[in-house]
């Protein structure tokens, strides 16, 4: 029987942790995780305390014997999948989990060994400290050679080290000599790959050291990866990955390089929501301020296969951070049983434990940015429910950007208040589209016809026009004016076609504000094809709209409107409408902040060269690029994702459905790459479509 035949199962995990009164961390913590992933949890509690956001008031330790009678009781009638392990408390309580773990694995020699996940639990969020001194012995004797993985985080991780070396010291008389290097803090990157390592030397067959004690600037860590002799280069999540709204959004920057013989995998997605409008509307909001720059790095050793592996996420500007080892130790207990159970035998167990943590972070990250803030006085909870409901993408953290009682005017349509309720999360749907898109999507606006327009002598004539491409740099040469005038005129019929399909989508829709939204983007359409007559006569030598209608349709403006028009005739919902129009509508957005980038990198305030401060072709470049800058239209491209997402939000897709609108995206994004390519090819402007990562993770 295939695994695609095979009967679904849902994985049991059981958790041996203790309470939390206050309901964010614990088994509470636990039990919360394992529903919303999807697991039958079960749990076994070393520990009861009083608890709430402020700290632990209390901790009472039912007898021993009662914790060994709860892990009997439940594992002589039930089989288990897998095992999270985290407050343990004493010495007695941690040698009695590793007998019994012990016990339990002896008798079920005929199944395969489940994953333990242990979460050494030594303080609190709020500071309590969970763990007595001589109980960090048991732990590292007794328990690490049993587990799966160690998730410690940083103080953690330099508490058991030096627990290690001291014993090792009283007992030999010297230090670790790989130990005596590790760095106090674990502030660089290398110091993290060596500590991770270090770790599994003794019995973990995995390391999670968790980087969110000591978060890193973003020039410091591209830095450092460059000394380790890492190339970043984009890649979409593989296609064997599951569609659904853990792994949408987390759409990776790959780089690998040898080190000491170990593999190094660096997954980037420090650079959410892929998109520079979308960027600027958060940070416009205020939710990133002075952290903007400020990245999560987290490192994964797998000594069975010698691997190691980076994961880089933007800080979280949020306090609701109580009890997230528990809850990332969870999720990595249900993600790795069910791996396990689906016997993917088809991947690498290496790729199976990355792909597991790699879906547990972006759980907890997704449950952060959309947490209890204001639950206590101390530190919120997690939103543990983010993923409950099985669906395509995830639930927006902007309700104040989707939700308008007076847009039954059309002219509000336009006028979207951008404020700091936005959160980190305002455009879920967008940007999963654009995270499995991020190659495509960096081709179109990064295209070469776009930056050379940045370059001196744009729109001149009796240039050799090769660009040279090399695997490092790209040396552009001026676009030729031929190329951009024939732009303009395709451009010309583009608008007219699309104006045609908001019409189209106006007279689909069901209620006068959808309507009156979609007739205003068809009057923005018109508007901006009159922009584009008077943007021809006054700087590009047109005489009239008739030189711009004379042109006929290229093979790219035809294949592009076709195709949305055919899904607007064929009776496409609004949803597929507005997300095949929307790489437009934002691609637009996007290519404007990046070439207005370009020309501050190459140190120009404007198209202008010195001998050409009044050239009319300059000043025409400048109209043109500033119509996409103009509060206007970034209005309109901000009141379409909002449209969008509050579609997406009021009817959460399938995953099957999230597919195909993907599918749908893909082919509009492709669709706008061939029309500059079209333009590029009216001319003797040789090119190619490969261009540098303006998005993925390893900007900064």
């Amino acid at each position: 029987m295939t695994t695609a035949d095979a009967p679904h199962h849902t994985v049991r995990i059981c958790t041996i942790a203790g309470s939390d009164s206050g309901g964010g961390a614990g088994i509470q913590a636990d039990l919360k995780t394992f529903l919303a992933l999807g697991a039958y949890g079960l749990s076994a509690i070393t520990a009861l305390t009083a608890q709430n956001t402020r700290g632990v008031q209390g901790i009472h330790y039912p007898p021993v014997e009662f914790l060994r009678q709860q892990l009997k009781s439940v594992t002589n009638d039930i089989a288990i999948d897998g095992w999270k392990i985290g407050m343990l408390g004493n010495e007695e309580i941690t040698s009695a989990v590793e007998e019994e773990l012990k016990r339990i694995r002896a008798s079920q020699v005929s199944r395969q060994s489940v994953p333990i996940v242990l979460d050494p639990v030594m303080v609190s969020t709020s500071g309590s400290v969970l763990l007595s001194d001589d109980a960090i012995d048991s732990i590292v004797t007794r328990l690490l050679p049993l587990c799966t993985l160690l998730t410690p985080n940083l103080p953690e991780a330099e508490k058991i080290i030096a627990h290690i070396q001291e014993q090792q010291q009283h007992k030999t008389g010297r230090n670790d000599l790989v130990g005596a290097r590790l760095e106090t803090g674990f502030k660089t990157l290398a110091s993290r790959l060596r500590a991770a390592r270090y770790l599994t030397e003794h019995g973990p067959e995995a390391v999670l050291l968790k980087g969110g004690h000591e978060p890193m600037r973003r020039a410091d860590l591209n830095e450092q990866l460059e000394t380790l002799g890492l190339r970043p280069t984009l890649s979409a999540p593989s296609s064997q990955d599951e569609y659904d709204s853990l792994s949408a959004g987390c759409s990776v920057t790959e780089s690998s390089s040898q080190r000491d013989m170990a593999k190094i995998t660096c997954i980037r997605a420090d650079s959410t929501p892929y998109s520079l409008f979308l960027r600027s509307l958060t940070q416009q909001g205020g939710v990133r301020g002075e952290s903007q720059d400020l990245v999560m790095v987290d490192v994964l050793y797998d000594r069975v296969h010698d691997e190691y592996t980076i994961f880089v996420t933007g800080q979280v500007s949020r306090s609701c951070t109580h009890g997230t080892g528990c809850t990332l130790s969870s999720a990595l207990a249900v993600h790795l049983a069910q791996q396990q159970w689906r016997q993917r035998e088809q991947r690498p167990i290496a790729d199976a434990l990355r792909l597991a943590t790699w879906k547990s972070i972006n759980y907890v990250h997704a449950a952060i940015i959309r947490g209890y803030e204001d639950l206590g006085s101390g530190p919120g909870a997690l939103d543990h429910g983010v993923s409950v409901q099985r669906r395509g993408v995830l639930t927006s953290t902007a309700p104040g950007l989707l939700e308008h009682e007076d847009l039954h005017e059309c002219s509000a349509t336009l006028q979207v208040e951008v404020g700091k309720s936005l959160g980190q999360d305002p455009a879920p749907f967008t940007t999963s589209l654009l995270s499995r898109s991020l190659p495509l999507w960096n081709r179109y606006i990064g295209h070469p016809f776009v930056l050379a327009l940045a370059q001196p002598g744009a729109l001149r004539e009796g240039q050799n026009r090769t660009t040279v491409l090399t695997s490092n740099t790209i040396q552009r040469l001026p676009l030729p004016l031929q190329s951009f005038l024939y732009y303009l005129k395709q451009d010309y019929h583009f608008l007219l076609a699309f104006s045609k399909v908001y019409s189209l989508a106006s007279s689909l829709s069901r209620d006068f504000q959808l309507a009156g939204f979609f007739n205003t983007l068809s009057k923005s359409m018109a508007l901006e094809a009159a922009e584009h007559v008077s943007l021809c006569t006054t700087y590009f030598g047109m005489t009239s709209v008739v030189d711009l209608d004379k042109e006929e349709e290229g093979t790219a403006v035809i294949a592009y409107t076709r195709y949305v028009m055919d899904l607007a005739r064929g009776g496409g919902d609004l949803i597929t409408i507005l997300t095949a129009t929307m790489p437009c509508l934002l691609g637009y957005a996007d290519m404007a902040l990046l070439l207005q980038n370009e020309l501050t990198r190459l140190g120009r305030s404007s198209f202008a060269s010195e001998n050409s401060a009044s050239d009319p072709l300059d000043r025409g470049l400048r109209v043109w690029l500033d119509g996409y800058l103009s509060e206007e239209y970034r209005n309109t491209a901000q009141a379409g994702v909002a449209l969008l997402e509050g579609m997406i939000a009021r009817d959460p897709p399938s995953p099957l459905k999230m597919e195909r609108l993907q599918a749908v995206w893909n082919k509009a994004v492709g669709l706008e790459i061939a029309l500059w390519d079209e333009c590029l090819q009216f001319s003797d402007f040789q090119s190619t479509t490969k261009t540098h990562s303006y998005m993925g993770g390893g900007s900064s």
